[in-house]
């Protein structure tokens, strides 16, 4: 359910952007701030699936493949019809998976070094494996590991994909605070839910300010911006679940660059 709310959302915002120019401007901001809303949600929902998934490669293959796919079409529909595009979110999310990636492998090697026992992921399905001892070798692997999480993170700030350094940051805090829970209903756990919520809302901030000191962004949008923190109160909406069928699973794929691509051409015939 909360997907599908979600894709709702998402659509009511670009129907906001790109139809903004007959719209009444409160109306308008209306829209856009509960497009705010989707952001998180799918962050949400590729952290679980990048823990809960049986097969990682095949997670991270299927949504590059979506995302040079859905890029094709923004490119296209753009030169056809002239309407605004961008590098869409299904890149953010494959580089966000990319991260994570990175991000446990460093952990692993990290806990070898200081001779922790390594966790079982309870939410996730398949087999955790610890990394080989070894300290070179780990220092290593451990020292790779961060010099590409640095290396996502500065290519993401030099050309940035739709959510661009913020949308990384999001999807990892989704996977840091997922990853030891007990609970596949994350609001269980008032404590770690309200510092989730706060954690949230400073990374809101930070890339607010970020924006309006560095790059000039319009203050008005900047300030909606921060309004997505309030897409955590929605995850009160998830309930455990089965994985999805391939129905589902595949849904969200294709009605993201079709929904956005079918607008830029309606835009263009309307204008």
């Amino acid at each position: 359910m909360l997907k599908w709310l979600a894709a709702a959302l998402m659509l009511t915002d670009y129907i906001g952007l790109y139809f903004a120019y007959l719209l009444p401007v409160p109306v308008m901001i209306i829209m856009r701030l509960l497009g705010r809303l989707a952001f998180p949600i799918f962050a949400y929902y590729t952290a679980f699936g990048f823990l809960r998934t049986s097969n990682r490669i095949r997670y991270f293959s299927r949504m590059i493949v979506f995302g040079i796919a859905t890029q094709i079409m923004f490119y296209a529909a753009h030169q056809i019809t002239g309407s605004y595009t961008f590098l869409n979110v299904i890149l953010t999310f494959t580089l966000s998976i990319l991260f994570l990636a990175l991000s446990e492998t460093a952990g692993k090697y990290l806990r070898v070094f200081f001779h922790r026992e390594e966790r079982t992921d309870p939410i996730r399905s398949s087999v955790q494996h610890e990394a080989p001892r070894g300290k070179f070798a780990g220092a290593a692997v451990f020292t790779a590991s961060i010099l590409g999480m640095a290396a996502i993170m500065l290519l993401e700030y030099k050309y940035p994909t739709d959510y661009g350094v913020f949308g990384i940051a999001t999807v990892w805090l989704f996977y840091l605070y997922l990853k030891n829970m007990k609970t596949l209903r994350i609001y269980e756990d008032k404590g770690r839910y309200a510092l989730l919520i706060i954690s949230f809302l400073a990374l809101n901030l930070i890339w607010a300010a970020e924006k309006m000191f560095f790059k000039e962004g319009d203050f008005l949008w900047n300030l909606m911006e921060i309004f997505s923190f309030a897409g955590l109160f929605l995850l009160y909406l998830d309930k455990p679940r089965k994985k999805p069928g391939r129905f589902e699973k595949y849904f969200f794929y294709v009605f993201y660059p079709v929904h956005i691509t079918f607008l830029m051409f309606l835009c263009r015939i309307i204008n």
